[in-house]
């Protein structure tokens, strides 16, 4: 995403706006921790990170090293990248000011950090390690689901740099193992996918959780494994979805949502089969929400989900209301 410090893991973009991708060959449940001094320029939103001091076993800013990016743009209370769809936030601030403590977190993977920048001009880091990925720089990916068939859990290998030659899993509800294809899923792409289709299905009873999943992975450097567990369904969905039938214009998709102020949704827009994704919004807490993706062809069908993507109950997992 942000030059060579992507393939490294040092970049000041991978470390402020994609921390999931620190999740390098490091225990699980890990915090690790970074400090030095910055330097940030409010008119090009260029930010530079002068790290002197570094925990991170893997990954991660090292001590003595100097990250650079431009192009941020900071709000009362978002920092947002041009390249990056990630965005941290803050309690309050002034619009152009960096100063403030930024968190961020990953409803996925369980991941969270909290970037400090200070008026001194000094910095820390700290991240939560939830899962670890190997020395390529991928990360393993698993994500609970539970439908109204039932619960399943998907898992997917990311390789945005395309390193790996294979990427295979084992783990509960897998006969064997199951070897995974690159880039041919429409939805996601610059990943490893199971061939036949990417969820493991237990029916409709609630299952022994907790599960872990083993990727092995074969690149230029040989064959390493990484492991992602999933813990939790969502046991609930909402429920008075709208709008259903014929539609005009741009719709708005509402929706009850659970008894639960910390849940986060999410609405996703496919054609009638659910293969190919037109749209999608998420990580927002309302119950509503405008279309606002490519134009709707009068007189074609399309499906939509409503997704509970995150709740007090748990926090990495989905359930999705068709």
């Amino acid at each position: 995403m942000f030059g060579s410090l992507v393939s490294k893991l040092r970049t000041a973009v991978q470390i402020i706006f994609a921390l999931s991708v620190l999740l390098s060959a490091q225990a699980q449940g890990v915090t690790s921790t970074a400090s030095g001094t910055y330097t940030w320029n409010s008119a090009t939103g260029g930010l530079t990170l002068n790290w002197t001091s570094s925990d991170f076993t893997c990954g991660g800013p090292t001590a003595g090293s100097t990250d650079n990016t431009t192009g941020l743009t900071i709000t009362t209370t978002t920092m947002t990248s041009p390249t990056d769809s990630t965005t941290w936030t803050r309690l309050s601030g002034t619009a152009g000011d960096i100063v403030g403590a930024w968190t961020a977190a990953e409803s996925t993977t369980g991941f969270s950090g909290t970037f400090t920048l200070d008026a001194n001009g000094t910095m820390s880091l700290v991240v939560n390690i939830v899962s670890c990925s190997p020395s390529s720089g991928g990360r393993s990916n698993v994500q609970t689901q539970h439908w109204s068939s039932g619960y399943s859990v998907q898992f997917w290998y990311n390789d945005a740099n395309e390193t790996a030659t294979s990427v295979s899993v084992t783990g509960p509800g897998i006969s064997g193992v199951v070897s995974m294809v690159y880039g041919q899923d429409q939805m996601f792409p610059g990943e490893w996918t199971p061939l036949a289709g990417n969820s493991v299905n237990f029916g409709t009873t609630y299952p022994p959780l907790p599960y872990t999943y083993t990727f092995s992975i074969v690149d230029a450097s040989g064959t390493s494994t990484t492991t992602s567990t999933a813990s939790c369904f969502q046991q609930q969905f909402v429920t008075n979805i709208s709008p259903s039938g014929t539609v005009s214009g741009t719709p708005t998709f509402s929706w009850t949502g659970i008894a639960d102020p910390s849940a986060v949704y999410g609405v996703e827009v496919d054609d009638s089969n659910h293969h190919n994704r037109i749209w999608n919004n998420y990580d927002f807490s309302g119950t509503s929400v405008a279309y606002s993706g490519p134009a709707l062809t009068s007189g074609l069908t399309y499906s939509y989900n409503v997704v509970l993507r995150s709740s007090s109950a748990c926090r990495n997992g989905s359930s999705f209301f068709l």
